[in-house]
């Protein structure tokens, strides 16, 4: 009994199937990982006044408990000042150091500013300067 035309493959057919399907997953994977980068993911309608809770992964620029001091204190002196609960304020901070994760709860534009400063902090990392100076220079140029 002879094979249908369109049943027969080959094994090449088969690996470049494979090698389609593994260039999908790995894009998606990359692309999931950049949006953690990149910041929140905007919400469908936005109001400058609503409180918004997001989660910043900060493993690139934290290694230690004493680096996750110094960068909370530089966010909570260079973005929105003000408004911080440290403050007396209603925007608040935290991390978790088991997922390296920044914790924030902080209205729409006070996110965008955050989003803009770890941004920041990530280009004057590039240097390869201590945190202490990078965080220096990034404050002083916010």
């Amino acid at each position: 009994m002879a094979i249908p035309r369109w049943a027969r493959f080959s094994i090449r057919t088969a690996m470049v199937a494979i090698l389609i399907a593994a260039a999908c997953f790995a894009s998606y994977r990359m692309g999931v990982n950049r949006g953690r980068e990149i910041g929140p993911i905007v919400p469908t309608s936005i109001s400058a006044t609503s409180i918004y809770s997001r989660d910043y992964d900060v493993s690139d620029i934290v290694k230690s408990e004493r680096d996750a001091k110094l960068v909370i204190a530089a966010i909570r002196e260079s973005v929105d000042a003000d408004n911080w609960d440290v403050a007396g304020g209603y925007a608040e901070l935290h991390y978790d150091p088991k997922s390296n994760v920044l914790a924030v709860s902080h209205v729409w534009p006070g996110h965008v500013e955050l989003v803009r400063y770890l941004q920041s902090v990530r280009e004057f990392a590039r240097f390869g300067r201590s945190l202490d100076e990078t965080l220096s220079d990034t404050s002083s140029n916010f």
